[in-house]
């Protein structure tokens, strides 16, 4: 909603060219952290494409937030992963019950992201790690594998970006995407 009242806004105060005219969000510095597509809740933060089509929140203070849900609405749970192996140790899964990947969140202080393409599985669990403790599971859950994030791959630094952060419309978004939100730069 707020994107369509953005749009309408450029749509009056420049006639012509607000189609063509993208909403992006960038810091303090100019550093551009992607497209804004909306807000979430409950962090009050921004809903971010990065310029490798990666979908992640950054709050007002310029950060990715802890133990968010990615933004994708907030169906996976960061604040909880999930092992196969006790002791929470190997692969990281979060929980997703919606199958959506390729997003970026921060999970008991590291930024994370489910590689784009990525189908959730059901999987069974032997233990959990959730408040920074690792305890026992054996329940099973549609799943995706986290990695640490890799900025070369999500475009998402792992250092915050500085406030404040805006939200402005980009005549050229050639910096951010070949054309537009359609296509990320590779």
């Amino acid at each position: 909603m707020f994107r369509a009242l953005l749009v309408a806004v450029a749509a009056v105060i420049i006639p012509g060219t607000a189609l063509a005219d993208s909403p992006i969000v960038r810091d303090s510095v100019g550093r551009v952290a992607g497209y804004y597509v909306g807000g979430t809740y409950p962090a009050q933060a921004m809903r971010v494409i990065s310029s490798t089509g990666y979908s992640f929140a950054v709050t007002g203070a310029g950060r990715v937030p802890d133990n968010h849900g990615p933004a994708d609405g907030g169906a996976s749970t960061p604040n909880q992963l999930f092992y196969t192996a006790l002791n929470c140790q190997g692969q990281a899964y979060v929980q997703s019950s919606n199958n959506v990947s390729g997003f970026v969140v921060r999970s008991h202080g590291s930024l994370l992201y489910a590689p784009k393409g990525e189908a959730a599985v059901e999987r069974v669990f032997a233990s959990r790690k959730t408040g920074g403790f690792c305890q026992g599971d054996g329940n099973t859950y549609p799943s995706l594998p986290v990695y640490p994030n890799d900025e070369a791959v999500t475009g998402v630094p792992d250092v915050d970006f500085l406030p404040p952060i805006q939200i402005v419309i980009a005549r050229d978004v050639s910096d951010v995407f070949r054309n537009g939100y359609e296509a990320p730069k590779a």
